[in-house]
Parts: structure tokens; C-alpha cells; sequence
């Protein structure tokens, strides 16, 4: 069998065409249309509201009630109040992120999978979209009852612990084929980039200026989206791949120990054999190399630089939807057009397209620690989005290497590695914030520095990878990641056991 992804050799009708017909016919596409929903509640509508509305809120908490406005004034000396607005600010996204990420969510994610893969996606997809009502439930309770901002974050930890793209991307691995799915993650990609980009352009247009009209509509598009998945999205995963799950967990017993003991143990079964995934051979232990770097950056970004900008650049909320109208419509630029251009045009290998990412990305990190024109900034972050091309090829990679079954658990471990990166980053770059920003030391850009130097280490990592190119057979793995010969190759094309009369599942 010839080995599929984007290595493989094919026109743009084969190897991007074909794939986003198949996308169009599935259930992927239904998919496609509620992760848009989930992202408009999540994240978009009220992106450019919250970090002027918490910076205010904890700057008035520390001045007994006093309101400061800590916007629009870029300045060395940046109001002290403010200063500490934002490190309180950046205090608990840390926190957040840790109790998120770092505690819950590298424990919780392998889970999430591994039980997807036992009991189906759908139920856990409803899981993750129940959690996008509570975000904008908590503003709105803040704004018209007073009730402590910072609840934002306690619901910010549920909403990431349930994360319904987690589940999506093993959706997408059980309905589509293995020379598709690249093309699909990247498309699920884009689906972030669109949802996260309308959201700041009616902020700019005018049709939303208020945060309690913001936080009114996330939380009509969080319900949606709940009622959508519950109504029209069907499951992905037969009876027998199910089943198939079960016998690997449970080790033949076809999982009918159901006591308390017994669930305890399989769970931490489950958990341990998904992170040995991350790690079964040299391969899998460079990419999770490459998912680690990526996302310690990739979280310092999306949850520092906003007050960052508020500090140096004297960012406004139009200013801060700008920034996040251009990154969404950049990224979704570079999944489309730049990813085509890469695939069809200078065709690029996986490893490839994951280099291109990574570097840019790198540049990225350098130029922000020393940017203060608001419009360099906007063309700067337009460029990073290229590391929105690193996720999709880990992906490819990875599930192209694994056996259906797996699926779940693979997305599961690669999002538990990412949870350590994203738990761990904002508490390492906020240290560097708060250590460089004092009179003798003003370098509020150290952060980025630090990131570009990890990324850099990283990228020298994965140069050296050496991506199997034997199709599946030999150099099997079992769900406990049991350990591969040196020469023992690995899945690069796999048909995923497919039941097309099954139209529930397929259309």
C-alpha cells in the first residue's frame, strides 16, 4: 500500500480536492458547523472586551472600588495601578492554566480519549459545548449583578477541561480516510480561524459594542451549539470498533468489570498506556518534543499578549479586535491558501510543512519582544499564524501511525502533551514578565525572547526527524505501548475499517 499524507505524491484534485469532498459528504462537515458555534461563544464574541474588562475590574478590586481605565495609555510609566492590575490579571490566567492544563487536564485529556474510544465521540463533543455557556454566563452575571469577575476563570477552567476539539479530531480520524486527514485537521484548524475572526469583525463594524452585548450573543451561540450536536451530529464509531476498545482495555473481559475498584484501575490503565503513546519510539518522542514548544509559546501568546500590548503599545478594545480580526483572517489564510501552496505547489513533506510553521513562528516570538507600532504588530501576528500549520502535520503524523481503535487515546495523549506545555508556559512567562518590568529592568518583552529560544531548540529537534515510510503490519503497537524493534516500521497508510451503508454515521 502506498504511503499516504502529505508526502505523498498526487494533483490538488487528489490531495486536497478529493479530501474536502470527502469532508462535504460525512458528518464532518455538521462538525465543522458547530465547532464554528462553539468558537463564536468560547472565544470570539467577547475577545475584544475581556482583557480591558479584567485589567479594569482587578485595578478597581485594588483601589477599593475606584474605577481606572488602564487602556489606550502606552507608556514607560505605565500607571502602577495598572501594572498590578495586569500581573493580577496574568496571576490567575496562570493559575487558570495550571489548574487547566498542568493538574486536571494531563490526567483528565488521555481519558477523555480512551473513554470516547469505549463509549463514542458524540457524548463528549456535547460534553465540550455544554462548557462554552458558562464563560459568558459568568460576564453576564458580573455586568448586571455584580457578581466577582473572577469567576470568569473558574468557569474558563471547565470550559478548557472538556474541550470538544479534543473529540473532534478523533471524529474526524474515524470518518475519514488516512490520505484525507491531513486536509481535515487543517480544515478543523480554519473552523478556529473563521469563528474567531467574526467576532472581532463586528466589534470593528460596530454591530456589537458593549460587553454585555457580546457576552448576551456567546451565550445564544454556546446553546446552539448544544442543541445542535444533541440533534444533528451523528455518532462516528461502529459498535465493533467500540468493542474492539473495550477488549484492549480490559484486556479480553470485553469490559464487564464495572466496580469502583476496577473502573479506578482501568482508568489509570487507560491514561498511563495513551501518554506511552507520546513516547513508544524516537519518532512519536521528537514530535512530542515539537508539541511541547509549540504550545508553551503558543498559550504565552494567546494569553499574554493582549495586556502586553495594553501596556507598550497602548492597545484599545478596537485596537484588540483588530489584532484578533487579523490573526483569524491570517490563519485562516495560511490553512487554505499558504497549506495549498505547500502541498501542491513546493510539495512539501510533513516534516516540512512542520519546519515552515515552527520557523516563522520563531520569528514571531523575537519581533514581539521589541515592536511598538500598532501597525507592525498587526502584519508581525499575521505572520505567526503559520504555526497554525504545526498542529494539523503532529496530527498527520501521528494518526497516521497508530490503529483506529487508538485514535482516541492519540488525540487524547497529544492534547494531554499539550496541557503540560499550555500549564506550564503562562506560569514560566509570566515569572519573566513580572521579574523584567521593574524601573531598573524594564524588558516586558522577555517572555517572547524566552520563547524564541525554545522554539529554536525545538526546531533543531525535529530537523533531525526521520518519519517511517513502511505501511502498517510488522511494527504493530498495542494500546499499552508496548515497545518497537528498532527496524520495526510503522502505520503511514491504514484503511480505516469503514461501514459505508451506514448512512447515520457517514451522512
Amino acid at each position: 500500500m502506498e504511503p499516504s499524507g502529505m508526502a505523498s505524491k498526487g494533483s490538488f484534485r487528489e490531495r486536497v480536492w478529493e479530501p474536502l469532498k470527502e469532508i462535504q459528504r460525512t458528518a464532518v462537515a455538521r462538525l465543522i458547523l458547530l465547532l464554528t458555534l462553539y468558537v463564536l461563544s468560547a472565544f470570539s464574541l467577547l475577545a475584544a472586551f475581556t482583557p480591558s474588562l479584567l485589567t479594569n475590574y482587578f485595578a478597581a478590586t485594588q483601589s477599593n472600588g475606584v474605577t481606572t481605565e488602564c487602556t489606550g495609555d502606552a507608556r514607560k510609566d505605565f500607571p502602577t495601578i495598572c501594572k498590578h492590575a495586569t500581573n493580577a490579571v496574568l496571576a490567575w490566567k496562570s493559575g487558570t492554566a495550571i489548574a487547566t492544563n498542568f493538574i486536571l487536564g494531563v490526567f483528565l485529556f488521555p481519558s477523555l480519549g480512551r473513554w470516547s474510544d469505549l463509549w463514542g465521540r458524540k457524548p463528549f463533543i456535547v460534553l465540550g459545548f455544554m462548557g462554552g455557556i458558562l464563560q459568558p454566563l459568568s460576564v453576564i452575571l458580573y455586568l448586571r449583578f455584580g457578581v466577582p469577575l473572577w469567576w470568569y476563570f473558574i468557569a474558563g477552567i471547565f470550559l478548557q477541561s472538556v474541550n470538544p476539539f479534543l473529540t473532534s479530531f478523533a471524529y474526524v480520524a474515524d470518518v475519514i480516510s488516512p490520505s484525507g486527514r491531513t486536509v481535515a485537521f487543517a480544515t478543523l484548524g480554519i473552523v478556529f480561524c473563521v469563528g474567531f475572526t467574526i467576532g472581532p469583525i463586528l466589534t470593528i463594524s460596530g454591530a456589537i459594542t458593549t460587553a454585555d452585548t457580546a457576552a448576551w450573543a456567546s451565550l445564544g451561540c454556546a446553546v446552539a451549539s448544544v442543541l445542535g450536536s444533541v440533534l444533528i451530529l451523528p455518532e462516528s464509531l461502529s459498535a465493533e470498533t467500540k468493542t474492539a476498545a473495550w477488549v484492549a482495555v480490559e484486556d479480553g473481559d470485553d469490559g464487564k468489570k464495572r466496580g469502583c475498584v476496577s473502573w479506578l484501575k482501568t482508568s489509570f490503565r487507560m491514561f498511563w498506556g495513551s501518554l506511552r503513546i507520546l513516547f513508544r519510539t524516537t519518532f512519536f518522542t521528537k514530535l512530542t518534543i515539537g508539541i511541547l514548544a509549540l504550545y508553551l509559546n503558543f498559550e504565552e501568546v494567546f494569553e499574554m499578549q493582549v495586556q502586553y500590548f495594553q501596556e507598550v503599545a497602548g492597545f484599545t478594545e478596537q485596537d484588540t479586535a483588530s489584532l484578533f480580526a487579523v490573526s483569524g483572517m491570517a490563519g485562516w489564510f495560511t490553512i487554505t491558501v499558504v497549506l495549498w501552496l505547500l502541498l501542491t505547489v513546493f510539495r512539501m513533506s510533513e516534516k516540512q510543512v512542520l519546519l515552515f510553521g515552527m520557523i516563522v513562528f520563531a520569528l514571531q516570538q523575537l519581533l514581539y519582544a521589541f515592536v511598538r507600532s500598532k501597525a507592525v504588530i498587526l502584519v508581525v501576528a499575521a505572520a505567526g499564524t503559520t504555526a497554525n500549520l504545526v498542529q494539523p502535520a503532529i496530527s498527520s503524523l501521528k494518526s497516521n501511525n497508530v490503529a483506529p481503535e487508538e485514535q482516541g487515546a492519540l488525540q487524547g495523549a497529544i492534547l494531554a502533551a499539550q496541557s503540560v506545555a499550555k500549564g506550564f508556559g503562562p506560569l514560566l512567562f509570566y515569572l519573566f514578565f513580572v521579574l523584567f518590568r521593574s524601573n531598573d529592568c524594564y524588558l516586558p518583552g522577555a517572555p517572547f525572547l524566552v520563547g524564541f529560544v525554545l522554539l529554536v531548540g525545538a526546531i533543531g529537534v525535529i530537523f533531525t526527524l526521520d518519519v517511517p515510510k513502511s505501511s502498517w503490519g510488522a511494527g504493530k503497537a498495542s494500546i499499552e505501548g508496548e515497545k518497537h524493534d528498532a527496524e520495526a516500521p510503522l502505520l503511514v497508510s491504514y484503511p480505516l475499517t469503514r461501514c459505508d451503508s451506514d448512512n447515520s454515521v457517514y451522512f
